[in-house]
């Protein structure tokens, strides 16, 4: 029992560490934008993007 709990363990923390890697290495960003009328609009963004590109997507084209 304590053997099997371990193992779990290790294969949580080698998952998470996998996610935190991948995570790290990605250039993008996609954000989800929630409209009024419930439904959602998602773009996908440069991971350099400044703030103000999400800003005039949604000026532009959510409305």
């Amino acid at each position: 029992e304590e053997a099997e709990r371990n193992r779990i363990q290790q294969k949580y923390e080698e998952e998470e560490r996998a996610r935190i890697v991948a995570v790290t290495k990605s250039n993008e960003a996609n954000l989800q934008f929630r409209l009024p009328d419930g439904s959602y609009s998602t773009h996908c963004f440069s991971a350099d993007a400044i703030f103000e590109e999400a800003r005039s997507f949604v000026r532009e084209v959510v409305r």
